[in-house]
């Protein structure tokens, strides 16, 4: 394959040896959904996660219901990312094989931006906040507002990163110094877990009105290592990842996750550092150089090529596919898609 020329070559440990158009307002066969609203927005906490978070479960327990103008996804989940996928061949089955160098036995997947078109909401939450937070800084202090760059910033010093990680580390390359605070603070304070609450509150709330969609490419890929007997898990640093999943449609297609909420009561250092990717690795019974890592945030691929698997792939959504290389990736692809071939 022409992709890449690191494409086809052996794993480190081998050299070393939803279409808009089907949407109604009904939902007569009962099934559950989760689709943009604006009304009977319920939460519940996750008993595994911080105090500050606010999960979608609430939102996937939301039934479909007749009437008050809401727009319900026609199609049950999992017959929609089937129907997207056979709709990519215009209704023709073809049967694909994986790109994959020799001894790679599992898949390591990133969520935002690698399965679901979730990272751009995630970059429009980091600006709306630290905006507003920086507005309001240049008021009290005098200094000049600089606003938050996408995608500098973003990608230096948030993107794959717990969310205080990212809160911390943003307000360091910018010389503010703020308390930790605790999970407890109200969003409007001026604490990082504060700030970290308002990110949250402004990605959930993109949520309800955007609804989850995964990327085709990646559906793809995953149904087709499932099929080809590859092991295959999650890793994210969202602890809204699970909710997330099956609000797009594909947790199904996972055997397991390594999330925020894993990560926090394990003790996991968060990327770049590769410990939840080896966790991920482990809890599927494979060595790290059996292991490809897929990531499109410059601190998951360091996390990768700082593990020591296999084979690590950057997924350039964004126009920084140079910067992946720097970073460790063996090979770039726009879309999880280029790895695929005919069987």
């Amino acid at each position: 394959m022409a992709t890449e020329q690191a494409l086809g070559q052996q794993s480190r440990a081998a050299r070393d040896e939803p279409e808009d158009t089907e949407r109604d307002e009904g939902g007569a066969d009962g099934s559950w959904r989760i689709a943009p609203q604006q009304h009977h927005q319920r939460t519940e906490d996750d008993q595994h996660a911080a105090a500050d978070e606010r999960s979608l479960e609430g939102l996937l327990a939301e039934r479909t219901v007749a009437g008050a103008g809401v727009r319900w996804w026609k199609l049950p989940r999992q017959a929609h990312v089937r129907t997207m996928t056979e709709r990519r061949h215009n209704g023709e089955h073809m049967a694909e094989r994986l790109d994959l160098p020799g001894g790679i036995t599992t898949c390591l997947f990133d969520l935002d931006g690698v399965l679901t078109q979730t990272a751009k909401i995630h970059a429009r939450a980091w600006k709306e906040m630290f905006d507003d937070f920086l507005r309001s800084w240049s008021e009290r202090t005098g200094e000049p507002f600089d606003e938050f760059d996408r995608p500098t910033d973003y990608d230096e010093y948030v993107d794959g990163k717990p969310r205080l990680e990212g809160v911390h580390s943003f307000l360091q390359s910018r010389g503010i110094d703020l308390p930790m605070g605790s999970p407890q603070d109200a969003p409007d304070a001026e604490t990082i877990h504060a700030l970290g609450t308002r990110k949250n509150d402004l990605v959930l709330e993109l949520i309800r009105q955007q609804g989850v969609e995964p990327y085709e490419g990646s559906v793809r890929f995953a149904e087709a290592a499932r099929e080809q007997g590859m092991r295959r898990a999650v890793v994210s640093s969202s602890t809204n990842c699970r909710d997330v999943l099956a609000a797009a449609g594909i947790d199904q297609l996972f055997e397991e996750v390594i999330d925020g909420v894993v990560a926090e009561r394990e003790g996991l250092a968060g990327k770049p550092a590769p410990d939840t990717f080896l966790a991920g690795a482990r809890k599927l019974g494979a060595e790290p150089a059996q292991a490809v890592v897929f990531e499109d945030a410059l601190a998951g691929v360091e996390a990768g090529r700082a593990g020591d698997f296999g084979w690590v792939v950057g997924v350039d959504r964004s126009g920084q596919a140079e910067a992946l290389r720097r970073r460790g990736a063996d090979v770039v692809v726009d879309d999880l898609a280029d790895l695929l071939v005919p069987a």
